[in-house]
């Protein structure tokens, strides 16, 4: 194993130093997102790097040290963690500064009834301070059904048995703007953005029209949120 040192920006205000770990990678499933250099701030503070596995159904990620020890940290515990991805990684239509990505922990969306609050792994797509653009990616199958006929339990009769066979399928991705206070909004389309800014939305209207920005884009959404956050009002 190889490791280097690297600097990779600012998440909650610290600067990460990431521990490169070169390992090989066996092909993940669907639901499974690794990558080989992170840093992990924990709700303590503490920094942990290593080689980081990220399940974002179950909402933890599992890191291993150049120790070799071995964290899995559910989402409650993880303030944030900062990650490198390979250029092939990347969506189409992304560019990341440096490749690095910042993933941070906010409260799912509310189903009614439940209790206590749930948390969940966000990607952040812009800067801040202020309102900040959100991610979230969900990976789903289709199922084929595959019908024949087999012995029953009792050996004496034949009855249809269904066989069914997963694929993976579609990834579904949803974007969230969370307010300064930390509360967290579905986007039901990127253009909803500009509900959240009601006394900037002409200025944002304009500079959308003036840098010919595409909404529909994640990264240039960001811009977009970026600049609404240099319109605020200082705060006295």
């Amino acid at each position: 194993m190889q490791s280097s040192m690297m600097t990779t920006g600012i998440l909650g205000g610290a600067v990460l130093a990431i521990g490169v770990c070169l390992v090989s990678q066996a092909q993940a499933p669907i639901s499974v997102k690794p990558f080989t250099e992170a840093a992990v701030v924990l709700t303590t503070g503490t920094i942990l790097t290593g080689t980081l596995v990220l399940y974002p159904e179950k909402e933890l990620l599992s890191l291993r040290c150049p120790n070799d020890s071995t964290y899995t940290l559910p989402a409650h515990l993880v303030r944030g963690f900062a990650v490198k991805d390979a250029p092939d990684q990347q969506r189409a239509g992304d560019t990341y500064i440096a490749l690095q990505r910042i993933f941070r922990v906010f409260p799912l969306p509310a189903i009614k009834g439940s209790s206590p609050v749930a948390w969940g792994f966000y990607e952040q797509l812009s800067r801040g301070p202020g309102a900040v653009l959100l991610r979230r990616e969900r990976a789903v199958g289709y199922q084929e059904l595959l019908h024949g006929s087999f012995p029953s339990l009792n050996g004496l009769a034949a009855r249809p048995q269904p066989t069914i066979t997963v694929y993976p399928g579609a990834t579904i991705v949803t974007l969230y703007l969370a307010t300064a206070v930390g509360a967290v909004f579905k986007l039901r389309k990127p253009q909803d953005v500009l509900k959240y800014f009601p006394d900037r939305e002409t200025q944002l209207r304009a500079y959308v029209r003036e840098n010919g920005l595409n909404l529909s884009n994640d990264r240039e959404l960001s811009f977009l949120v970026n600049y609404a956050n240099t319109l605020a009002k200082p705060t006295p």
